[in-house]
């Protein structure tokens, strides 16, 4: 059943956080319920263009609307919102039987109303741009207890 509670929305936070550090993120758990998290992509030094409105990613097709250094970040990104809690990913859904089995459902987007994306000045970075490699980093620490 999907469902997420206020402790592993806190871990998906603090490792964004310790993953991206020269990143913005705004993270919370749906409003209408408990089986969704939304993370709002806020600010970085990535140029993702002109977005005066938020962008929704869709974490099944990045590569169709985003290209090169956009997707490798959203995937890592992705990665750790799904593996950087100790409530593991899974999707056992089969669309075809109308049944629907996840751990949690999951929303990106790249700013939000009336704030859309900044980019930052790239050459300020604190962190890594291996982008991978630190989803990876924050995800084997959280797994540690580490993180959160």
């Amino acid at each position: 059943m999907a469902y997420l509670n206020k402790d592993q929305v806190k871990q998906t936070r603090e490792a964004l956080k310790v993953a991206f550090p020269d990143f913005k993120f705004l993270v919370r758990r749906s409003t209408g319920g408990r089986s969704s998290i939304n993370v709002s992509i806020m600010s970085g030094p990535i140029d993702f263009g002109d977005l005066d409105m938020p962008k929704s990613v869709n974490p099944y097709h990045i590569g169709t609307f985003f290209e090169g250094k956009q997707v490798r970040f959203l995937e890592a990104v992705i990665k750790v919102i799904k593996y950087g809690t100790d409530r593991q990913w899974y999707d056992r859904s089969d669309a075809m039987t109308d049944y629907f089995d996840t751990a949690f459902y999951l929303d990106v987007e790249m700013g939000r109303w009336q704030k859309p994306y900044q980019k930052t000045d790239p050459r300020k970075l604190k962190g890594s741009t291996n982008y991978d490699q630190a989803a990876d980093n924050a995800i084997a620490w959280n797994r540690l207890g580490a993180v959160a």
